[in-house]
């Protein structure tokens, strides 16, 4: 790839005062030089101030844990921004060394970063890199980074408010502003063993939201709620982020270049970044490690040699006309002129960040027309082969009615007058017979009916074949073969159902979870219950038993991970229960069309036996605790563990809310620490033959 430079675009506000148009200055946009101009009135060309970064990683702490490889990425970091452009003045490094006065110490850190952001000035382009421990108070949204000499008994007084610096960067003169916080955030105020200042105890979560929501500056941070941010160990040298953001910044092989059209813009960076940090984590961690971006600010755009002759006015107003035909068209519902138009423009303007939420918004509605398009079809066929089944029942049912009738009136008995001894009951029978795949039956649990599918015993090819994309290597296929039948909730549990049940709602996205805000306040019942572990599932089942609930001769039970994918693949062979790719947003809720949160179960299509939210919306514990590769093909399920051991790793399930499209396909497999809970995580209950 050819090597690239960067361009900003900032707030949408600082462009709309300047004809909602950006001008590129024509032969300054070289692949060595950050740029971002803007078009006065008069029409003359003008560039911002400079490009000043403010960079701190702490490592060696004093009662803290140190950390490793810190001051690698902080240093790497440095050179990277130096790579780019930026002049060496104007990047600002605390860390640890040979010069007391730029140690990350609290004092150091608060007193650097006022005369930082004092001397920031209109045009300006600000990045502020935060590399260390991250503290948070359990009960409070605002956030702390840990200096080196953050003190055990005062941990928050002794530490820097990442939201106060927030508040600092966004009050400055500063047009355009870029925090990175590389960070975990425990709760060290507990005893007798605070977190950070000991171990990292299996209770440390990732960074929340900040307190208050950036409004013109873009925030990027190392992990999720509910997950931890990992150092690479010594193969690596960096922390899995911001190794992943080196690799991304590399303007001599620029890979998150996604679409190849020599353009980078920042949310081509953030997918690149959360794609590599989250298969480095599962890599060396085997847990998740995702990125999460907040602020208004629209994409920053990196040149690359393509555009290094610039581009001129004329071309810019000629780009400018097509972008406004293009929002005419969407304001008439017309996409798909818009989407020529656009077209059109992009090839005269490879890159127009102020139009940019146009063009995504008008590509997404026509992606969403044609998977609507492709899922009404499927549905069409699923229900035209349900009533072919279902009339062939009902025509085998009247044979066999009529032979009866005939049987009986040839021993001289009224038609309708034979008894049998044999039972009658038929799909609407009892819990333990045998049914074809998907049938339902409805259980009353708690004043509330939940609607169950049957998963007959059968085989299938469990596992994937190597050349699946976004195949693990612990995906090993072979065929296994399930004696038993089942039934599997049609849902995942739902935050009504638990909330019956335990009397509480442990979910982050609820009325009382910090995530509810996420969802618009809405009215989250029929919402998965999220935020559980393991346990969790098993006291909810053991509630759920002594309570009588089950059918006579059944119990509920969590399902195996064999059962899981059985149910999942529901007789596909597919990597996609659905099909494919180009209809995944119909069935299952996944990062790219989450907005980032679960939702109401059963708005997306079911599966071939009825099954819906299988592949996304919450990943699901299994029964199955971890092993070696299982080598079983009958019945198969994880080792009995050690009742000594101290930590249990338990399978999950299906794609979330905020995984990939890759964790939604049949055969995806991850686990985690039994006791361990995140707003990823749920459950679906599955009812036998107590075994």
């Amino acid at each position: 790839m050819a090597a690239l430079g960067i361009v900003a675009a900032g707030t949408l506000g600082a462009f709309r005062a300047v004809e909602r148009l950006a001008f590129f200055e024509e032969k300054t946009a070289t692949a060595a030089n950050w740029r971002a101009v803007a078009a006065p009135e008069d029409g003359v060309l003008t560039a911002p101030n400079g490009f000043k970064a403010f960079l701190v990683g702490a490592d060696d702490y004093g009662e803290a844990i140190d950390l490793a490889f810190v001051k690698n990425d902080v240093e790497a970091f440095a050179a990277r921004l130096l790579e780019l452009g930026f002049e060496e003045n104007n990047v600002t490094i605390l860390k640890t060394g040979d010069d007391f006065a730029a140690f990350p110490t609290k004092n150091n850190i608060e007193e650097r970063f006022k005369t930082f952001v004092d001397n920031l000035r209109e045009g300006d382009f600000a990045i502020v890199y935060l590399s260390g421990h991250g503290i948070q108070p359990t009960n409070s949204s605002e956030a702390f980074f840990a200096p080196i000499d953050v003190k055990a008994r005062k941990p928050f007084a002794t530490s820097v408010s990442i939201d106060k610096m927030l508040e600092a960067l966004e009050r400055s003169d500063a047009n355009f502003r870029w925090m990175i916080v590389d960070a975990c955030r425990d709760d060290p105020s507990g005893s007798p063993s605070p977190a950070i200042f000991k171990t990292r105890s299996p209770g440390a979560k990732g960074l929340t939201k900040i307190a208050n929501a950036p409004k013109s500056t873009s925030l990027l941070q190392s992990c999720q709620p509910g997950q931890f941010s990992y150092e690479g160990g010594e193969e690596l040298k960096n922390g899995l982020f911001t190794l992943s953001l080196l690799e991304a910044l590399d303007k001599n092989e620029p890979k998150a270049d996604f679409d190849a059209d020599g353009a980078l813009a920042f949310s081509e960076v953030f997918k690149y970044v959360t794609e590599r940090t989250n298969e480095l984590a599962l890599k060396y961690y085997g847990v998740s490690q995702k990125p999460n971006w907040s602020g208004t600010v629209t994409d920053f755009v990196i040149l690359n040699d393509l555009l290094r002759d610039g581009l001129t006015q004329a071309r810019w107003r000629e780009a400018d006309g097509l972008y406004r035909l293009a929002r005419k068209y969407r304001r008439e519902r017309a996409y798909s002129q818009a989407a020529e138009k656009i077209a059109e423009a992009r090839k005269i303007n490879a890159v127009n960040p102020e139009y940019k939420e146009v063009e995504e918004e008008i590509a997404e509605i026509l992606r969403l027309q044609d998977e609507a398009k492709k899922a009404a079809l499927a549905q069409a066929e699923a229900e035209r082969k349900v009533k072919e089944a279902a009339d062939g029942r009902a025509s085998a049912e009247q044979g066999a009615e009529t032979a009866a009738t005939q049987t009986a009136a040839s021993n001289g008995a009224r038609p309708g007058a034979a008894e049998s001894t044999e039972s009658t009951e038929s799909a609407d029978g009892g819990w333990t017979e045998t049914y074809e795949a998907g049938t339902a039956k409805s259980l009353e649990i708690k004043g509330k009916t939940y609607v169950f599918r049957y998963c007959p015993a059968g085989k299938f090819m469990m596992g994937s074949p190597e050349d699946e994309p976004d195949r693990h290597n612990y995906e090993r296929r072979r065929e296994v073969t399930l004696t038993k039948g089942f039934w599997l909730l049609e849902t995942e549990v739902t935050q009504a159902l638990w909330e019956s049940v335990m009397e509480e709602n442990p979910s982050y996205f609820a009325p009382k979870g910090a995530g509810y805000p996420y969802v618009d306040a809405k009215d989250t019942s029929d919402f998965p219950v999220d935020q559980i572990n393991w346990r969790d599932c098993k006291d909810f089942i053991a509630k759920l038993n002594e309570g009588g609930f089950a059918p006579d001769g059944l119990a509920f039970r969590l399902p195996t991970e064999a059962e899981w994918e059985y149910a999942c693949r529901a007789g596909t062979t597919e990597a996609y229960a659905c099909g494919g790719l180009g209809v995944l947003g119909a069935y299952a809720w996944h990062m790219d069309n989450s907005g980032g949160h679960t939702h109401k179960v059963k708005q997306k299509l079911p599966n071939p036996w009825g099954l819906r939210d299988m592949c996304g919306n919450v990943a699901e514990w299994c029964e199955d605790a971890v092993g070696a590769i299982l080598d079983e093909t009958v019945d198969p399920k994880g080792p009995t563990p050690d009742p000594t051991e101290e930590v249990v790793y338990r399978i999950l399930r299906g794609g979330s809310w905020g995984e990939v499209p890759g964790f939604c396909r049949s055969a995806n497999r991850f686990y985690n620490n039994s006791e361990y809970a995140c707003p990823h995580y749920g459950m679906r209950l599955a009812l036998s033959a107590e075994r």
